[in-house]
């Protein structure tokens, strides 16, 4: 199937927005229904995508709209990898169900970003909190690997390695 129109997605959106409630953190799922109070990361990525396209007025709101779909759309190759690893979803057989596939592959992104980045972050010897944490974003972060089909392999350490502190060896005196 090619790529959908970018001016079918838009205009999907559109329709979708006027549905929006800004006020109950709302978030589409995975089969394209308006749900509230996100838990997940990707659903905050996608309730504050939201949120922030409904903040911005028609012109700057359509482009922003355009720029982010022709990112992850403007092949028809690219849209058929984003199809096939999260078109789990409905159909995409018309634009609706084309526009909840590519936000469910943005805010997918965008959670993949963010356990990748904290499984790197550099950490302390010291701090075994901090640790767990980088180890439990790196475990998430090969987990996105594995289920699409990735290769790929994380290890918070291997990230971000922590440079050991270096004493100077001289003491300060007054």
């Amino acid at each position: 199937m090619p790529a959908p129109r970018i001016n079918k997605i838009v205009d999907a959106f559109n329709r979708l927005l006027a549905e929006y409630l800004p006020g109950r953190m709302s978030f589409l799922d995975e089969q394209g229904r308006w749900q509230k109070d996100p838990g997940e990361v990707w659903e905050k990525a996608s309730a504050e995508l939201w949120y922030r396209l409904w903040e911005q007025s028609g012109a700057r709101q359509q482009a922003e709209l355009e720029n982010l779909a022709t990112t992850l759309m403007a092949r028809e190759s690219d849209w058929k990898v984003i199809k096939d690893i999260f078109g789990q979803g409905p159909a995409a057989s018309n634009p609706e169900a084309a526009l909840i596939i590519f936000l469910n592959a943005l805010c997918r992104l965008i959670e993949f970003a963010c356990y990748k980045n904290n499984a790197g972050r550099p950490v302390a010897e010291w701090d075994q909190q901090g640790r767990r944490l980088s180890e439990e974003y790196a475990l998430k972060t090969q987990e996105a690997y594995n289920r699409w089909g990735v290769a790929g392999t994380v290890r918070s350490k291997d990230c971000w390695p922590v440079p050991p502190i270096q004493s100077s060896g001289a003491r300060r005196t007054n």
